[in-house]
């Protein structure tokens, strides 16, 4: 592994330290003193929930990456856990094959998500294990599968776990229980994940084995998570005395002889759905209540439960009544009137009630929610081979529990039990490939990413801060997270329901993602119709926080009347407005009052402070009185002000949602408060009465990378001289969005062209037989000259092996550029079509055919990568090795309007 150095600059003397690139040390404290600190009652991460939510893991520790899929050494995933204190990232994906359980130490965060192709890291062979308290792990696939020897072993586990949160996870595939946590692990959450399949039928000292939970000890939660064809413990309590767990929103599909059971406590279990599956044949019951649960300690707060049958339909009559799901194994007087709580038990930190269980949605929402999102997937098309698998067979009433042992090493008593609860024997298990490629460009090695870290103001090039102290570990916008924490926050929007993670704000002057274009940003007012770029017109302007709009007070057209936010059933003169170009690319912004000719928003006496009121005055061409429209990407747009060089915005104070609030300006940090909708009004063209300062252009586009050409001066007072005229500079192609690094040569038709020539490349799994065909396609020019890849096709040629539909998912797709932004997403500008060859010929039935759309080219510098899967909707097997394009990259097959330019076809 290489290694550098890292000089921090000393007063006198230079001090040197000498670590892998996989680890960032903490500056000297001398040199730490104005490092930001998150505010201590931040939760782990946006969608936190329950007793582990304020978990700070490494929050403010040092950057491990994880760099290579060894069981051990540096940059490794072991290594990276090994000690307290970090926040561990990856630039690899796949699958690690352990030689003995990792464990992991106190104060410890994983971000499995940053893995390339989105789907976490994944462990074999042996377990995880959290050997510490304040631990945050997130998408990690902890699945030991068949060891082949007489051992029995767990998928999760570990001597302590307290105050812990574990989301986005899959753990299963082992022969005894798959979440083994339970003995410390006081204050900790499980949420948004997969526990199971187990592997029921193995080599467990007790025969059929597989088990689910031990669900324990204190103040613990578990929502919103999938368990799956586990035979029995889904859950067995471990609670003590009178402490406090939560099971709920969960999804309990196909258990096989028994649900829930145990040593309870307190228990609120609110919200669960149970769908019978292939392996039910008994348990039907939300919990049996045994004889180790003392009756003066036990209490249950039960409501809004379903069980179902597998095709659907509710069972007998626990939905409509719970109480009738509720058994005991030795019943010591307890029933429904002395054991039922009627109102859910609380979970105490700091005076805060953090129990979920009052949150708690419907069954049938949670339902829907934990298939749409539960797994160790940054989305669902990026979830695992068997997270998809059995969201699958969920949803369709299929599958069963299983085994990787052969059914004919079953004894006579074994086979019962195994005919009887549907067990599937001699099963494989399929792992996900290696996969090291796709990871964004780092040059500081900062666990933040180039393009990221600039879009947001923070410095690319060095993983240190002006005073010294790690850029990682600062907060740039105050909202309570780490810099590094926003970007791995960031990377998990689309894997909770809309409107968990609100995405860190850009600074002002960071340019859009080249992905988002104006045509395509989403309209986001239900009844109107909503600008996608500021130009000239009048509209109303309402706030994205409240959904109020600019109101002038009390319809006043006069000098120093407050502007304010207010609601509004139909546009009128005190609340819309009309935008007239200064042709520098800020805007003025005149008040309909008065004709709309006369009163424009103005920044009390030139003040660049915050707090400085905005009111109505006359129009004196102030800079006080400009404003630029920055586009957010989103249908949205920041109001930044002229007099701070665009420092600073038009802001709602104080996060108000009421009508009344105070209109002020405010230091931009991208919070919804401080962000726009234009609202059309109507789409005439501006009045000739108004004398604008200098000729408007018919449409002006703001382009926030586009510096003004003259600065402000404070000097200047409103009531004088205007400001100088400024001429629009013609060279800028407002309306055109430039392909990072790439321009096409105007003078060249397409048409004329000749056929350019790339070369492509394949990696992805290798092994024989998989359950889906795992690969990353990848797209290079050999010259110079651009290659539009909205006219390619590439195919990758393969056999079916056999006659079941097919699903085809792109987990990601991407440009990877030598200079800035480095990497863009374009996983909407691919599709993937699976095509069946009517004549097949050559090991080849059938091609996955990936085409492109937008302006995005390659050429030698600049590479074009796309991951996908290919699965069967029965999740049966793929033999690689009589598929046509396996393992030969001259066998996948490029072309170029029609016409082949790579690759050669069977």
């Amino acid at each position: 592994m290489r290694k550098r150095k890292l000089c921090a600059l000393m007063t006198a003397a230079f001090m040197a330290v000498t670590i892998p690139s996989t680890s960032l040390p903490l500056a000297p404290l001398a040199e730490r003193q104005t490092v930001v600190k998150a505010a201590s009652k931040t939760v782990a991460f946006p969608g936190a929930e329950g007793g582990g939510k304020y978990a700070t893991g490494g929050r403010g520790g040092e950057v491990y990456y994880v760099t290579n899929l060894n069981d051990s050494g540096a940059g490794s995933f072991r290594d990276a856990v090994s000690k307290s204190n970090r926040i561990v990232v990856f630039k690899v994906g796949g699958t690690i094959e352990l030689k003995s359980d990792v464990v992991v130490r106190s104060n410890v965060t994983v971000a499995g998500q940053t893995a390339p192709g989105g789907g976490g890291i994944t462990l074999k062979n042996n377990k995880i294990g959290l050997g510490g308290s304040n631990i945050i792990l997130r998408y990690v696939s902890s699945r030991p599968g068949e060891r082949g020897t007489n051992a029995d072993y767990d998928a999760f586990g570990g001597a302590d776990g307290a105050n812990c949160i574990v989301d986005h996870c899959s753990i299963g595939w082992a022969n005894d229980e798959q979440w083994g946590l339970y003995s410390n692990n006081d204050y900790n959450t499980v949420q948004w994940s997969i526990i199971g399949p187990s592997n029921s039928f193995s080599y467990h000292s007790k025969g059929i084995h597989g088990f689910g939970i031990m669900f324990g000890k204190s103040n613990c939660t578990m929502h919103h998570n999938m368990v799956v064809h586990n035979v029995s413990r889904n859950f067995r309590g471990k609670i003590p005395g009178k402490s406090t767990a939560e099971f709920v929103n969960n999804v309990i599909y196909d258990w096989g002889y028994q649900t829930a059971y145990g040593t309870i406590g307190h228990m609120n279990y609110v919200g669960n759905y149970l769908k019978m599956g292939k392996s039910t044949k008994g348990g039907y019951n939300y919990m049996c209540i045994d004889s180790t649960t003392n009756p003066e300690n036990f209490g249950l707060y039960l409501k809004d439960n379903k069980m179902v049958t597998i095709g659907g339909l509710d069972y007998g009559s626990l939905t409509y009544n719970n109480w009738s799901g509720i058994t005991y194994g030795s019943s010591n007087g307890r029933n429904e009137s002395n054991v039922k709580s009627y109102s859910p038990y609380g979970i105490q930190i700091n005076g805060e009630n953090v129990a979920y269980a009052a949150k708690a949605e419907s069954p049938q929402d949670a339902y829907d929610h934990v298939l749409s999102f539960a797994g160790a997937g940054i989305n669902a098309s990026s979830r695992p081979a068997i997270d998809q698998q059995v969201m699958y067979e969920c949803k369709t009433g299929t599958g069963s529990c299983s085994g990787a042992r052969p059914y004919w090493e079953a004894n006579s008593e074994q086979k019962a039990t195994i005919d009887k609860y549907s067990i599937a024997c001699g099963v494989t298990y399929n792992y996900p490939a290696k996969i090291t490629t796709g990871a964004p460009l780092d040059s500081d090695e900062d666990g933040m990413p180039d393009a990221w870290e600039s879009a947001r103001g923070l410095n690319p090039n060095s993983p240190y801060a002006g005073d010294g102290s790690l850029e990682s570990s600062q907060d740039y916008c105050g909202k309570g997270y780490t810099n590094i924490e926003y970007y791995i926050n960031d990377l998990t929007a689309d894997s909770f329901p809309k409107g968990t993670v609100e995405l860190s704000p850009a600074k002002a002057f960071a340019t859009p993602a080249p992905s988002i274009k104006p045509s395509e940003a989403a309209s986001v007012t239900p009844t109107n119709e909503v600008a996608i770029e500021a130009k000239e017109g009048i509209y109303q302007i309402q706030n994205v926080n409240s959904g109020l709009y600019l109101n002038v007070e009390n319809g006043l057209g006069a000098n120093n009347t407050n502007i304010q936010q207010w609601g509004s059933n139909s546009p009128a003169d005190y609340d819309t407005f009309r935008l007239v170009s200064c042709n520098n690319g800020y805007f003025k912004i005149y008040s309909m009052l008065a004709g709309g000719t006369t009163y424009v928003l103005d920044i009390a006496a030139r003040k660049t402070d915050n707090g400085t009121n905005i009111a109505l005055y006359t129009d004196k061409n102030g800079a006080n009185q400009q404003f630029k429209f920055v586009p957010q990407g989103d249908g949205t747009f920041a109001i930044m002000t002229r007099l701070t060089n665009d420092a600073s915005c038009i802001d709602v104070e104080n996060y108000s949602k009421d009508s009344g609030a105070n209109v002020y300006q405010w230091v931009f940090n991208g919070t919804s408060n401080q962000l726009w909708r234009l609202v059309p009004v109507n789409t005439a063209s501006p009045s000739p009465s108004i004398e604008p300062s200098v000729t408007p252009e018919p449409i002006v586009i703001v382009s926030p990378s586009i510096e003004p050409s003259i600065e402000a001066d404070p000097s200047i007072e409103p009531s004088v001289e205007p400001e100088p005229s400024i001429a629009a500079d013609p060279s800028i192609e407002p309306s055109v969005e430039p392909e990072p690094s790439i321009a096409a040569s105007p003078s060249v038709e397409t048409s004329k062209a000749p056929v350019p020539l790339v070369k492509v490349s394949v990696s992805g799994d290798t092994s024989a037989t998989a359950s889906c065909l795992n690969k990353v396609i990848s797209i290079t020019g050999t010259a110079s000259e651009t290659v539009d890849l909205s006219k390619l096709k590439v195919r990758y040629y393969y056999t079916a092996d056999g006659s079941q539909n097919q699903t085809v998912w792109i987990d990601s797709a991407a440009m990877m550029y030598s200079v800035a932004p480095y990497y863009v997403n374009i996983a909407e500008n691919v599709k993937g079509s699976i095509v069946k060859l009517t004549n097949p010929a050559n090991s080849a039935d059938s091609y996955l055919e990936v085409a492109f759309s937008g302006n995005y080219k390659v050429n030698n510098a600049v590479n074009g990568q796309v991951a996908f899967r290919i699965a069967k909707n029965d999740w049966s097997s793929f033999v690689q090795t009589n598929d046509y394009s396996f393992g030969d990259d001259k066998k996948v097959v490029v072309y170029y309007d029609g016409v082949v330019i790579a690759g050669v076809e069977p």
